[in-house]
């Protein structure tokens, strides 16, 4: 069996390394090994989904157009849903990864929501592009520290978050590591844990409402 997967692996990081052709059509040919080795398929998209973004293709291998875009629009706003749903659903259930990719497979292979090859190819091409995936277990510690201890010492020391705010918004910083070690020197400078975490929290606060800002002005 150990021969097998290797071999599968292999032929999933060729087919990364040369293709030329939209991520969908790519999924398509993913699909394909996956589809046809149900022993060992939900192991390969594991194996898929965390080594896509490692991989730069080549491209010495052009790959046909599976579907054209208005297809894949049109797909997207029948079958995007179900996914985001599913995805969310299973985060909340912190599985083992094993057992995450697992009811992955099975929803996209078995669920009669995915009624044709194509919107099985459209699901993994749609897990594929989840900022959530890949998916790793989280451990849920307990940190000993309450919410509204964190919030006393943000109170404390608001130019903290003022600080923060301007750094993660300023033009002044060009590039995003410099940006990054202006935040971990703020990250640094904390007292103890309690007050690291504290400053981690404006960090993702005002990472949040960056992005939410973002959004709006898309829409």
């Amino acid at each position: 069996m150990n021969e097998i997967i290797q071999e599968k692996e292999n032929e999933i990081i060729n087919i990364l390394n040369s293709a030329k052709g939209s991520t969908i059509s790519v999924c398509k040919h993913i699909y394909d090994i996956l589809h046809n080795n149900p022993d060992i398929s939900s192991e390969l998209l594991q194996f898929f989904l965390e080594k896509y973004e490692t991989i730069k293709s080549n491209e010495k291998e052009i790959i046909s157009d599976y579907m054209g875009e208005n297809e894949l629009n049109s797909i997207k706003e029948k079958y995007g849903d179900i996914v985001n749903s599913f995805i969310k659903k299973l985060l909340l259930d912190n599985l083992d990864q094993k057992i995450f990719y697992e009811k992955v497979w099975a929803l996209i292979e078995g669920d009669q929501a995915f009624d044709s090859e194509k919107a099985k190819v459209f699901a993994l091409y749609y897990f594929l592009a989840d900022q959530r995936i890949p998916y790793f277990q989280l451990i849920d510690e307990d940190i000993g520290v309450t919410d509204d201890e964190i919030n006393d010492v943000i109170l404390q020391n608001f130019q903290d978050l003022q600080k923060i705010r301007f750094i993660i918004n300023t033009p002044f910083l060009k590039d995003m590591v410099k940006t990054s070690s202006a935040l971990l020197n703020i990250l640094d400078s904390a007292h103890d844990k309690k007050d690291k975490l504290a400053r981690m929290d404006d960090i993702l606060y005002c990472i949040y409402n960056q992005s939410q800002e973002g959004k709006n002005n898309e829409e």
